[in-house]
């Protein structure tokens, strides 16, 4: 077999090739009609890192960590999570509540202690898992006990202000209850 005739016979090939393949046949089957649900809006909803009376959005303190660490900060977030250890028990961490932003395409969450009551604050008495709180408190790196760091930022509430007590014997029991408060803190600090 020539070159010629091997040519002539690809160059056959080729054209029955195409004319099948740009034939118009009907197709085999009934025209299906898609009815699909419109585009969903990809862009993900921007979390504002303030409100508008000042007050940080988790999100907020959470980007903004390392720039206020130890700074006091006021952030208002809705409880996801409340961790406790009772006294005698082994605790795998320290009391803590777990704040999100109220949004539930939120993902940044903010952990909140109260120092002055150390390891064994009951939060539960004081947050209920879904309420929106505001909170004040010293943004820290590291909990007071050391047992907790967490980059993101910890929340570490105000110490109770000690109560202003009436002069005179009305404020004697006033006056007591904060002595012994003060004398409680100083034996948890030891």
């Amino acid at each position: 077999m020539s070159i010629q005739s091997m040519l002539r016979s690809f160059a056959c090939v080729g054209v029955v090739v195409l004319l099948a393949g740009c034939s118009k046949q009907e197709s085999a089957g009934p025209v299906v009609e898609l009815n699909l649900p419109p585009k969903p809006d990809l862009h993900a909803k921007q979390i504002p890192e303030k409100y508008d009376d000042g007050t940080l959005t988790v999100t907020g303190v959470v980007k903004n960590a390392a720039q206020l660490n130890n700074n006091q900060v006021k952030v208002r977030g809705k409880v996801v999570k409340i961790e406790t250890c009772a006294v005698g028990e082994v605790c795998t961490g320290e009391a803590a509540v777990t704040l999100t932003d109220d949004d539930p395409k939120s993902t940044r969450t903010l952990a909140v202690m109260d120092p002055s009551e150390g390891l064994y604050h009951d939060l539960a008495k004081e947050f209920q898992v879904g309420a929106l709180v505001t909170v004040e408190g010293k943004l820290s790196t590291w909990s007071p006990t050391g047992r907790t760091i967490n980059m993101d930022g910890i929340l570490l509430l105000d110490k109770p202000k000690a109560p202003e007590c009436a002069e005179g014997p009305e404020g004697d029991e006033c006056r007591k209850a904060a002595e012994t408060a003060k004398a409680a803190e100083a034996a948890r600090s030891k």
